[in-house]
């Protein structure tokens, strides 16, 4: 089973998802990341805070991403990103990667509680997958819904996730 890396970047003030060179700087790991790994990577930016980028992808193993992570390609990205990154925070989560989900403009992430079913408009959106961060399992129930138009609606800690940086064909 395929594992789906959830990444949340905060970028530094003033920086913003459109600020020169980001996003040509996302592409490239976009590029080097999904042939690393044969896997798609997919950018969403939290519509209430356009300094947050989330990175959805997947993987075949933790192991496998922290061999990615470890790689110098990876690193020398990293070195790249330096002046802009305020923080990572990075969810392996146990849910299987699928792309043709992902190919949607519109994200809800919610995080609930360990053993609280999510609750909420899910039926609004095409389907909803929930895992555990797998080296995290304490820190809750991760789901993601999925939607072809914007979510009406707001729910305590919803975020509202929005697809940017198209993902070029493959």
């Amino acid at each position: 089973m395929t594992i789906t890396e959830f990444a949340s970047l905060k970028l530094k003030a003033p920086y913003t998802v459109t600020s020169d060179p980001l996003p040509e700087l996302f592409n490239l790991v976009r590029e080097r990341q999904s042939a690393w790994s044969s896997y798609p990577l997919f950018y969403v930016t939290d519509t209430s805070d356009k300094s947050i980028v989330h990175i959805l992808s997947g993987w075949d193993s933790v192991s496998a991403h922290e061999e990615w992570i470890k790689s110098d390609g990876n690193q020398d990205l990293l070195k790249g990103f330096a002046s802009y990154l305020e923080d990572v925070t990075l969810r392996h989560l146990d849910v299987p990667f699928a792309k043709d989900r992902l190919n949607v403009p519109y994200i809800v992430y919610r995080n609930t509680p360990e053993g609280t079913e999510p609750k909420g408009k899910e039926a609004d959106g095409l389907t909803t997958v929930s895992g555990q961060d797998l080296e995290h399992p304490d820190s809750g129930l991760h789901s993601l819904t999925f939607f072809e138009e914007r979510p009406s609606y707001s729910s305590g800690d919803d975020k509202i996730l929005e697809r940017v940086y198209a993902e070029h064909s493959r």
